[in-house]
């Protein structure tokens, strides 16, 4: 009886696809909604607000869906920067919702959760960090 020799596989130099959390779901999903909302909002708010909101708005939300599809797919520079952008958003719409309270004649409370949906999203990618701590950081992400 001859026996069999196995043949080794062919390494396509790709690395296996990494197992992704429900809270890496959760985080990466709310950020990413959350850039569509600021998207559509952007384009909808053509000629009614100045140009640098329109066009800071357009920007943002285009952003934030990028980084959340790079990030979930394991770029580490994404999620860092991800992180500090949703952090960022959680503050200035904090501070800000007096005005959009003024603004859209809404109650205080109301104004406030879109800072809090950016915090939820802020805290559930900051908690990923050690899945990103391993990640390496060149130049490919």
């Amino acid at each position: 009886m001859a026996k069999r020799q196995s043949i080794p596989a062919k390494s396509t130099g790709k690395a296996p696809p990494r197992k992704i959390s429900e809270m890496a779901w959760i985080g990466h999903g709310l950020s990413g909604l959350l850039g569509l909302i600021t998207l559509v909002f952007g384009f909808y708010s053509i000629g009614s607000l100045q140009i640098t909101l329109t066009v800071g708005l357009v920007v943002l939300g285009a952003l934030l869906g990028l980084l959340s599809w790079q990030s979930l797919h394991g770029s580490r520079r994404a999620w860092a920067f991800l992180v500090v952008t949703n952090g960022w958003m959680a503050i200035a719409l904090l501070f800000g919702a007096p005005s959009v309270r003024d603004h859209l004649h809404l109650g205080l409370t109301a104004a406030l959760v879109p800072s809090a949906v950016f915090l939820v999203s802020t805290v559930f990618l900051a908690l990923l960090k050690d899945d990103y701590a391993s990640a390496p950081f060149d130049s490919r992400g």
